[in-house]
């Protein structure tokens, strides 16, 4: 689940939540030792699918199929297992947790979610498709040039789907993590004294609310000790408000620095909850009242939900990078008086009537926000047409510039021949003039014999031919990259002459009818007000689930927004929440949630019963998989930030059709199909391990020993729930690995049984007694009030009045994705690099990097995202003040200060 653009937002106008994460060098650090960073936690949380999806399929920040990301990714389970175990090494050492560690990874979500996850999988197979043929295309034209590439290997992580409940390759990472916890609790100092939770994919929930659940309960228990330290490891922008949510203000989040992870360098910083809930506090200050800093976290919670989530779509109006955030900061800050007050309670959170939204304030504050949508809507019109303009003379420059059809320097630019190329069997066509392609088909029609040429010793016949190693590699290095070049220019709807895709022209007049009638298909004033109606019904209808889901629970399992957009802030009128009423229902099982988010190139995932199902054209639910389905471009420009519009699985008919073939499952594919308990392991010298030996000793002597729960006294044991014996082995013993090329445990000295939270208990929105507030390290000086976006003209927020260093990112769209960094310094200087005016040619990845607060380049060609206009080519102009060793790297066209033009890679250097 995510919030896009959120991170970024936050850092930029709240800094000093951010602090670096110290690590020790080598993999053979002693983690029982203090914390290099500073601060000591006691407990970490990991969602641990932010870390299996990169250890499965590594790749760089771009928006491209994982296969063409890296040139020699992991080709067997064994390996993507080894990596993750790297990585949560890596986690452990940085933080260094003393009482438990917390590993959750995604089960069966709420159907809610998984219409998301549905159209995210497809979009996924169908991009992928389109990948391979471009690339079977393009290495044709390699070996019609005599350059000879390694093979396209199939293997059996290739699909990355697999990453699903249900699915082998979920269980056996069950079984590998089991192993992992046990080993390292045998031979780590730093793990002997902490107790181990692992909830696995038959675990129901998504990771990181198995997470909240448990810290919500912990929290509410008798001896709970309010000051513990929390850190939750994971990369979605929703973890900060979960973290906010649960009011626990010894909190931080540990994620990988985004910023400099662009720049090839992978570190962590830890965001701290306590800070940035000082910064809310003075940020969204009320005059001339007393605020309650509790409930003003939770409306701010509120509000962010309007911009779209996992669950429901953003209101057409608001979008982070167009300062959405700090225009409802400001409405809410304007009308919180002449509203009444609070948006929302979450005291009452459990009210069947959800009284914990005050339905007139909300409606009061959405209607504000939508009366500036004229001037949002004109402003974005505006922005785009100078875009469109620039792009049409960026366009008519390149044809003319040295040859006579422009579309000739596209199609050498990949090595593509001047003519419309097709793939077999039409799976894939594209015409170099008009830019288009075809409706993908199914894997199966692209070119069999040349998958049949992919195999693992394809690379050592290649050597024992002749071949030269590095030029072999280095081609495919080649080859790699032009791959992602081309799909990138192509995800760009506008440099492909896609220039008019916008059919509602949101703030011209009569755009609100044109929005009903093409998103809704409603045509009459009567349809449109009535599909308003219920569009309305059910957005506020999900903004109470959402709210549920954050601060309490899974409300209920079944719900979702039928709608594939949603509607206009001020449409948002005549709200009541007094009926709203959720069927709480179960969660799907693991195969069920299979058939329902699966496209039919990952079938193969399926148990072999239920693969007709998806597959075979007499099946009753044939039509919830289609090979070929629309996505909405209209008013986009890049092909991500499509609106998958597929089929919605009409739950009662898969179910019914999954019940008949249950039967037919085999052993191990019911146990996959199951519900399980999460599992705690400690080592035997533990405190809860000589409890735990108790309770497995005794219940030997029982029947039914699985349904037994034996409670847990969270003063004496540290935490609080109850223990289910599962595990036979109460002394040292022999535990097998699961993964070949481990060894062996020789002595098992860790016990486990089964672990259950407590039931559900009342939310307690509020800081907790006795717990202990950190001192104040934000004043006013660090608030900056900023001009709202429709104000000014031109897209770049205003500057951020920041004492603290910062970097601040251009990135340019265009052939060649650059992106240029600058660094403030607290000594003062001007940035080393102006970002407000990195302008970068297509065809240009521009890095710099300049020692010293005195350095200053400015790039200028191509629009960035966030730069002013600028030429059709890209300048890169220094002015280093004798600063020796300045440095720019160039790959694409650059023109040094000479006025020199040069091509490919390069470095200019000024010393």
């Amino acid at each position: 689940m995510g919030v896009p653009s959120f991170y970024r937002w936050l850092v930029g106008k709240y800094p000093k939540i951010l602090i670096n994460a110290v690590e020790e060098p080598g993999d053979h650090v002693d983690t029982s030792l203090p914390n290099p960073s500073g601060m000591e936690f006691d407990n970490l949380y990991i969602d641990m699918n932010s870390i299996i999806h990169p250890c499965f399929h590594p790749e760089d920040q771009l928006r491209l199929p994982a296969f063409l990301t890296q040139l020699f990714p992991p080709t067997t389970i064994e390996e993507v297992f080894k990596a993750i175990f790297q990585c949560v090494d890596r986690i452990f050492r940085i933080v260094r947790p003393r009482k438990l560690l917390y590993i959750a990874i995604d089960g069966v979500a709420p159907r809610a979610k998984m219409n998301h996850q549905r159209a995210r999988r497809f979009q996924t197979a169908k991009e992928a498709e389109k990948a391979e043929a471009v690339e079977e295309r393009m290495t044709r034209e390699f070996e019609r040039e005599g350059k000879t590439v390694l093979p396209k290997r199939e293997h059996e992580v290739s699909d990355s789907n697999i990453i699903t409940p249900g699915t082998v390759f979920m269980e056996k990472l069950s079984k590998a993590l089991e192993y992992y916890i046990r080993s390292r609790l045998n031979s780590d100092p730093g793990w002997k004294t902490i107790k181990v939770i692992l909830s696995d994919a038959n675990v129901p929930g998504e990771g990181e609310h198995k997470i909240m659940a448990f810290i919500r309960v912990q929290r509410s228990l008798p001896g709970y000790n309010p000051n513990l330290h929390h850190c939750l490891c994971g990369p979605d922008a929703d973890l900060i408000m979960l973290a906010l949510a649960s009011h626990e203000i010894h909190f931080s989040i540990l994620r990988e620095d985004v910023l400099k992870a662009e720049l090839n360098a992978t570190t962590y910083q830890f965001l701290n909850i306590w800070t940035l809930r000082e910064y809310l506090e003075l940020d969204m200050n009320i005059p001339d009242f007393k605020i309650d800093i509790e409930r003003i976290i939770d409306d701010f919670i509120f509000i962010c939900l309007l911009l779209g989530n996992d669950f429901l779509p953003h209101l057409p109006s608001l979008g982070i990078h167009e300062g959405a955030i700090d225009l409802m900061i400001y409405v809410y800050k304007k009308m919180f008086k002449k509203m009444g007050g609070y948006l929302v309670d979450m005291s009452k959170i459990n009210d069947k009537k959800a009284a914990y939204i005050k339905v007139k304030r909300v409606e009061r504050f959405i209607l504000e926000v939508g009366s500036y949508e004229d001037k949002i809507f004109d402003k974005r019109n505006r922005l785009r047409q100078r875009k469109l303009q620039r792009l049409l003379q960026q366009r008519l420059e390149e044809e003319g510039d040295g040859s006579e059809n422009g579309d000739l320097q596209y199609d050498m630019k990949y090595g593509v021949t001047n003519e419309v190329a097709e793939i077999e069997d039409g799976a894939y066509k594209f015409s170099v003039h008009n830019k288009s392609c075809s409706n993908f088909r199914s894997s199966e029609t692209i070119s069999k014999s040349s998958k049949e040429k992919r195999n693992v010793s394809a690379s050592q016949n290649l050597l024992a031919a002749g071949h030269d190693g590095n030029d072999v590699i280095n081609n495919t290095k080649e080859l790699k990259q032009k791959v992602k070049d081309f799909l990138r220019d192509k995800a760009d709807l506008f440099k492909n002459g896609d220039l008019q895709n916008d059919k509602v022209h949101l703030g011209s007049p009569g755009w609100k009818a044109r929005y009903y009638r093409e998103k809704f298909s409603a045509e009459t004033s009567n349809e449109i007000e009535i599909t308003r109606t219920n569009v309305v019904e059910k957005y506020v209808e999900g903004l109470c689930w959402v709210l549920q889901y954050y601060f309490a629970r899974v409300r209920s399992w079944s719900w979702y927004f039928p709608f594939y957009y949603g509607p206009f802030a001020s449409d948002i009128k005549g709200l009541s929440c007094s009926q709203i009423k959720f069927k709480f229902g179960c969660p799907f099982k693991p195969f069920d949630q299979l058939m329902a988010v699966l496209p039919p190139k990952s079938s193969h995932a399926l148990p072999k019963a239920y693969r007709p199902l998806m597959n075979s054209k007499d099946s009753t639910i044939f039509k919830f998989y289609p090979t070929d389905f629309d996505v909405d471009m209209d008013g986009k420009r890049f092909l991500w930030q499509g609106v998958c519009k597929l089929p919605f699985i009409e739950e009662e008919i898969l179910l019914a059709e999954t019940r008949m073939l249950e039967r037919e499952l085999e052993v191990d594919e019911m146990e996959r199909n199951s519900f399980r308990n999460d599992k705690i392991f400690v080592r035997n010298c533990h405190a809860l391990g000589l409890k735990m030996c108790s309770i497995c000793t005794s219940s030997k002597c029982t029947t039914g020993r699985s349904e037994q729960k034996y409670p847990l006294d969270a003063v004496s044991c540290g935490i609080g729930g109850f223990l289910c014996p599962y595990d036979d082995h109460l002394g040292p013993h022999n535990f097998k690995s699961p993964i070949e090329g481990m060894d062996d445990i020789a002595k098992d000295n860790t016990f486990s049984t089964f672990f259950i939270n407590p039931d559900w208990p009342e939310h307690i929105p509020r800081l907790l007694e006795d717990v202990d507030i950190p001192g104040k390290s934000i004043t006013e000086a660090d608030i900056v009030e900023r001009k709202l976006w429709h104000e000014y003209e031109g897209s770049q927020p205003q500057m951020y009045n920041h004492e603290t260093r910062y970097l601040n990112q251009a990135r340019s769209f265009g052939r060649g994705r650059g992106t240029s960094q600058a660094w403030h310094s607290t000594t003062g200087g001007s940035p080393a690099v102006n970002a407000n005016n990195a302008i970068i040619h297509r065809g240009s990845d521009v890095s710099g990097r300049f020692p010293g607060n005195s350095a200053a380049a400015a790039f200028r060609g191509y629009r960035s995202r966030y730069g002013t206009s600028g030429g059709s080519r890209a300048d890169a102009n220094g002015d280093w003040r004798n600063r020796p060793g300045a440095e720019l790297a160039v790959r694409g066209r650059a023109r040094d200060r000479n006025n020199r033009w040069n091509g490919g890679e390069g470095k200019i250097s000024m010393r």
